[in-house]
């Protein structure tokens, strides 16, 4: 199985009308950084069976911005873009919280896991080390990071004694590489 994870794009400034920071929505630029990162994704292979967002507002317009770009990928019709879906634990990246989350997912699966950034990182540092504070992740926003997890992983293991081998990380790109990466891509096809 194959987990990618994304910060959300880049928000709006909080203003007086907002009740809650949970309620700051995906800036213009924000906006432009999330489209181009789906696109890239698209244009540099990346298959996703399944996008999750964690509940804040910005994090679910990440996460419509990159499975509409994935509609507009060839081969692909919009009747059968990547499935979305709404975990609220993906708000704090906890993982005691996702470990019955990840349990479920198929082996064969690619996700995409949107949440914000500290949470995010250090979510992925635990998987990769088996501490949250075992590696330091710089997650940029709008930033995707992806791991491999071999089908032999158990969640239910206790992540200190058994998981951190069977994880690997295959790549790590802000996006500025994720644009690099797509031109690349695009000029040898």
């Amino acid at each position: 199985m194959q987990l990618l994870f994304m910060r959300h794009g880049i928000a709006a400034a909080r203003d007086e009308e907002m009740s809650s920071d949970a309620e700051r929505h995906l800036s213009e630029e924000g906006i432009a950084r999330t489209r181009e990162a789906g696109a890239a994704l698209r244009a540099c292979g990346v298959k996703l069976d399944l996008i999750v967002a964690g509940p804040l507002l910005r994090a679910v317009q990440t996460a419509e911005i990159v499975r509409a770009e994935y509609c507009l990928s060839p081969g692909r019709s919009s009747k059968n873009p990547p499935r979305l879906e709404t975990w609220p634990e993906m708000e704090r990246a906890d993982f005691d919280a996702l470990q019955p989350r990840f349990h479920e997912l198929s082996p064969v699966e690619t996700v995409l896991l949107i949440g914000p950034g500290r949470p995010v990182s250090r979510l992925i540092a635990r998987l990769l080390t088996g501490s949250a504070r075992g590696i330091s992740i710089d997650l940029r926003k709008a930033g995707v990071c992806a791991l491999d997890i071999s089908a032999r992983v158990s969640f239910e293991d206790d992540i200190e004694d058994d998981l951190s081998p069977l994880v690997t990380l295959l790549w790590h790109a802000g996006p500025t590489q994720l644009r690099l990466m797509a031109r690349q891509t695009d000029s040898t096809s």
